[in-house]
């Protein structure tokens, strides 16, 4: 987490050189080369008393959140989506 600690805004890269970024429905993510974009860049909105969580919005502000569908058919990792901030199940007021 203290990666995240003094940043405003993050671009995420997974070892294959791509970049996470917001789709343009504003509910998926896809990969890309392009970090450049603005879909990849990602807000770092940290939650007030925790030093552990952080909350990440698209450009479209939605949040990153982790979804219960599988991501491949017999794969144990689960699917990344985008979900509007009154979806996320916790207290909107304890964001900073």
């Amino acid at each position: 987490m203290e990666f995240f600690r003094n940043a405003k805004a993050v671009r995420m890269r997974n070892v294959h050189e791509k970049y996470l970024m917001a789709d343009e429905d504003e509910e998926t993510v896809t990969q890309d080369r392009t970090g450049s974009d603005k879909r990849a860049r990602w807000t770092v909105e940290p939650v007030c008393g925790s030093f552990e969580v952080i909350c990440l919005r698209s450009c479209y502000g939605n949040y990153l959140t982790a979804s219960n569908k599988r991501f491949l058919l017999g794969a144990t990792w689960r699917k990344v989506v985008l979900s509007k901030p009154n979806r996320l199940g916790f207290n909107q007021q304890k964001l900073m």
